[in-house]
C-alpha cells in the first residue's frame, strides 16, 4: 500500500512539473526567420538544457505543385483524427508529408482546456509522424477554438500566441483586451494561390476593412486561384433542426452570406473552404437571373475529421 501512494505522488508530481513546463513553453512563443527563398528550412527547440530533434519542412517554389491537406473538426474524436491522419500520409509519396495543413477550425472541443489541445490535437499530430513539425498549419479559428465573450480576462495561450504572429511585442498580450479582440484574420500566398482567413465567430469594422483591402490586393487580384476559408460557411444544408430553428443558430452565418459573400462574388473568389457542419459537401450556388453567368463560386465543407457527422436536413 505504501508503495502505490508512492508511486500515485510521485505521478501527481510528474503530472504538475509537466503541466508548468507547458505553461512555460505556452507562455514564451518563439519566431524564427526570415528564411529568405530557402527551399529547405532546418530547424531544432532547445532551452539551453534539452533540445529536440532536428526537424525540416520543404518550401516547394511558387509554380511547383504544392499539397495541401485540408481539415476541419476534429474535435473530441482523437481516435478518428488519428486515423484520418495516418490515411492522408499515404497520399503524400515517400515523405509522407503535405507541404501545408489547411485546418478549418474547431481543432478541440473546449478551449480553455490546455488538455483538449493536447489530446485532441496536438498529440494525434505527434503520433502520426509528427506532422505539426513538418507542415506548416495554416490555422482557422472555430467557434470551440476561442472565446468570443469580449471579457477583458479572456486567456486562451494558443491562440493568443497565434494572434499577432508576425508582431512579436503582441504575443503576450491576452485575446480580449478592454473588451476588444486582438485580430485572427490574415493573409497568405501558397504557390500560385492567395488565402483568405477570415474570423467567423468574431464579425468586426476592422475584419471587413480587411477583407476589402485583401480582395483588392495585387497578390489577391494575381492569383492564379483565389481562396477563402472561413470556420463557418456561407451556406448549410445538415444541422440539428432543434438547434437551428429554435437555439438560434441559423443566424450564426447571416452576417457571412449578406455582408463577405457578396464581395467574394464581386471579387473573383474562386473557392470558399469551410468546417463546422460535420460532413463533406462541395457545390456552387443557384442564383437565379440577373447574376452575372461566371458568378461560380465552388463552396466546400470539410467537417468530417472526426467529429460526429451532422445528418439531419
Amino acid at each position: 500500500m505504501k508503495l502505490f501512494y508512492r508511486r500515485l505522488v510521485l505521478l501527481v508530481v510528474f503530472q504538475i512539473l509537466v503541466f508548468r513546463i507547458l505553461l512555460t513553453v505556452l507562455r514564451n512563443p518563439a519566431i524564427f526567420g526570415p528564411v529568405g527563398s530557402a527551399s529547405e528550412v532546418f530547424y531544432k527547440v532547445n532551452d539551453y538544457r534539452h533540445s529536440t530533434q532536428q526537424y525540416r519542412i520543404h518550401r516547394p517554389v511558387k509554380h511547383s505543385l504544392h499539397r495541401i491537406l485540408v481539415v476541419a473538426d476534429n474535435q473530441n474524436e482523437s481516435a478518428d483524427f488519428r486515423r484520418i491522419l495516418a490515411r492522408a500520409r499515404t497520399l503524400y509519396g515517400p515523405d509522407g508529408y503535405p507541404d501545408i495543413i489547411l485546418h478549418a477550425g474547431d481543432a478541440l472541443q473546449e478551449h480553455h482546456k490546455l488538455e483538449d489541445w493536447q489530446n485532441q490535437f496536438f498529440a494525434p499530430l505527434e503520433d502520426i509522424g509528427g506532422m505539426q513539425h513538418r507542415s506548416p498549419i495554416i490555422f482557422v479559428p472555430g467557434n470551440h477554438d476561442h472565446d468570443k465573450s469580449r471579457l477583458p480576462k479572456n486567456s486562451n495561450y494558443y491562440t493568443d500566441m497565434y494572434h499577432g504572429l508576425f508582431d512579436s511585442e503582441d504575443l503576450g498580450n491576452l485575446a480580449a483586451d478592454n473588451g476588444e479582440y486582438h485580430r485572427f484574420y490574415h493573409s497568405v500566398s501558397v504557390g500560385t494561390a492567395r488565402i483568405i482567413v477570415l474570423d467567423s465567430e468574431c464579425p468586426s469594422t476592422e475584419q471587413s476593412e480587411f477583407l476589402r483591402h485583401e480582395l483588392q490586393s495585387p497578390e489577391f487580384q494575381s492569383a492564379e486561384f483565389k481562396i477563402i476559408a472561413i470556420h463557418v460557411p456561407p451556406y448549410i444544408e445538415f444541422w440539428n433542426p432543434h438547434a437551428w430553428n429554435d437555439m438560434g443558430e441559423k443566424h450564426w452565418d447571416e452576417h457571412i452570406r449578406t455582408e463577405y459573400d457578396p464581395l467574394f462574388r464581386k471579387y473573383g473568389v474562386d473557392l470558399v473552404i469551410s468546417g463546422h457542419q460535420h460532413n463533406y459537401q462541395r457545390s456552387t450556388v443557384h442564383r437565379g437571373p440577373g447574376h452575372a453567368p461566371g458568378d461560380s463560386i465552388t463552396y466546400t465543407i470539410v467537417g468530417g475529421a472526426g467529429g460526429g457527422l451532422d445528418l439531419q436536413r
